[in-house]
């Protein structure tokens, strides 16, 4: 979920902008993912479409933290974030 706060701030709640994808950057090696983004019927904004790739490919796991900043938004279909992930230490092996 995209905090509404956030989306509201940023454009991306459901009266600005209709379901669409979101290229999310990553801010150490340029590496990028294409995400959908639609909305929940409480307004929020949901990343789904295509997210299990991103979380297989950034070997994320409960407790990992992700991180995301706004860097551009052309229009009401061209957004991208960048992100960063911190690792959380105490996984199991």
């Amino acid at each position: 979920l995209i905090p509404a706060k956030f989306g509201r701030e940023n454009h991306l709640d459901k009266k600005s902008i209709q379901p669409c994808m979101i290229t999310l950057k990553d801010s150490k090696n340029g590496k990028s993912w294409e995400v959908g983004l639609r909305h929940a019927t409480n307004g929020q904004a949901i990343l789904g479409l295509d997210w299990p790739k991103f979380v297989n490919a950034n070997k994320l796991k409960i407790g990992d933290v992700c991180t995301f900043k706004l860097v551009s938004k052309d229009s009401k279909t061209k957004i991208v974030m960048e992100f960063k992930v911190f690792k959380n230490l105490n996984h199991e092996a």
